[in-house]
């Protein structure tokens, strides 16, 4: 009798992590092939950019402004099962369907969540915290946010979770099959087709942002510039929550909490913020935003998820290492003589990164 083989296991579990992957799917994917672990880090080049000008009887050569971005690959996830000798006879088909969908429909929602909670290190919002998207306006002012940020038009996404995915689709227009942009093929995959820009799809890793206590009545000074600044007439030990979404009075710009913040019993401390200051300011009332749904919409490059390769184990256990479009997977068969059972352990290396947050907003829900 036949089984199947490791190789056989790890090609067919990177495709179900595929066909399963919501947002991993439609951001930067990069693929480290050397073998790391746990905590290391790699350096993801970030576009560069350039500036069109005119000619005027001569050429000046302008410097690469690609950077080289720190990426920390901290995220080891494994699904170990046991399995039967009937299960490991099986088809390579049916041991897809029977065993391995259930395991990586688990590591892409894990996956999922990681890129969402990304949506900390993104200031750029639109909507009302605690209000679901219902409407069409919800989307073209997501699509404002970008545009107004120059962001390129290619590869937008708009991903929303289940509460805005019920709203949107007692719209007339995201249920006409002549509307939803693909004749209705992507209404019955779950997507809610293309719509204002954006590719629209529902997914129910979209977090949930729990905004910080200040207390009192903040108000913040720094200088233009600025990437922390100083509060005072907070409320003795209110807090701040990194990727809180705060405004300052008199200033249009938006800005995001990068570090947690416990205010001092005087309710003062040192507010630290992206993008810089835009204006300088003095005694200015800092107004935070409630707790809110972070639906997102975002083009590719603004998010990345890495992979990398894990090395395969020593001691005879069977095992193959495959990679497949950005993404990694190790897959170790053995048998354990103390329980006398069958075990299947696949697990990959990953991290993920914001690389350019003006590429992204945040739909408040």
């Amino acid at each position: 009798m036949a089984y199947i083989t490791p190789t056989e296991v790890a090609g067919e579990s990177l495709l179900a992590l595929e066909n399963n992957a919501v947002l991993a799917n439609m951001v930067n994917r990069r693929f480290d092939p050397e073998f790391r672990k746990k905590g290391d880090t790699i350096n993801i080049r970030n576009l560069s950019s350039y500036e069109a000008k005119e000619f005027s009887g001569s050429t000046s050569a302008q410097a690469s402004s690609e950077v080289a971005v720190p990426l920390v690959l901290n995220h080891h996830l494994d699904t170990t099962v046991e399995v039967t000798s009937k299960e490991l006879s099986l088809s390579v088909i049916d041991f897809r369907m029977q065993v391995l969908e259930p395991l990586l429909r688990a590591h892409a929602q894990k996956i999922d969540e990681l890129i969402a909670g990304l949506y900390i290190d993104i200031p750029y919002r639109s909507g009302s915290a605690g209000v679901t998207p219902a409407t069409k306006a919800t989307i073209t002012n997501a699509r404002k946010v970008l545009n107004v940020n120059k962001c390129p038009v290619s590869d937008r996404w708009l991903v929303i979770d289940p509460e805005a995915d019920d709203k949107l689709l007692q719209l007339d227009g995201f249920t006409e099959a002549d509307k939803v942009g693909d004749a209705g093929s992507a209404l019955r995959e779950g997507s809610l087709g293309r719509k204002l820009g954006f590719n629209i799809e529902m997914d129910q890793n979209i977090a949930y942002h729990t905004a910080g206590v200040p207390g009192g009545t903040p108000v913040a000074a720094a200088t233009a510039g600025a990437s922390a600044v100083a509060i005072t007439a907070g409320g003795a030990a209110g807090t701040y929550t990194k990727g809180d979404l705060i405004s300052i009075n008199s200033d249009t710009a938006q800005y995001v909490v990068t570090e947690a913040l416990t205010l001092d019993g005087a309710g003062a401390g040192s507010l630290k913020i992206y993008p810089a200051l835009k204006l300088t300011c003095s005694a200015k009332v800092v107004t935070l935003v409630a707790s809110h749904r972070a639906n997102l919409a975002f083009q590719r490059n603004a998010f990345c998820l890495a992979s990398a390769t894990l090395e395969p184990p020593l001691g005879g256990a069977q095992s193959a290492v495959m990679n497949y479009k950005g993404l990694a997977l190790r897959v170790v068969m053995g048998y354990g003589m103390g329980d006398k059972k069958n075990v299947i352990s696949i697990d990959g290396l990953f991290g993920v990164k914001t690389l350019q947050p003006e590429l992204a907003e945040i739909m408040l829900g």
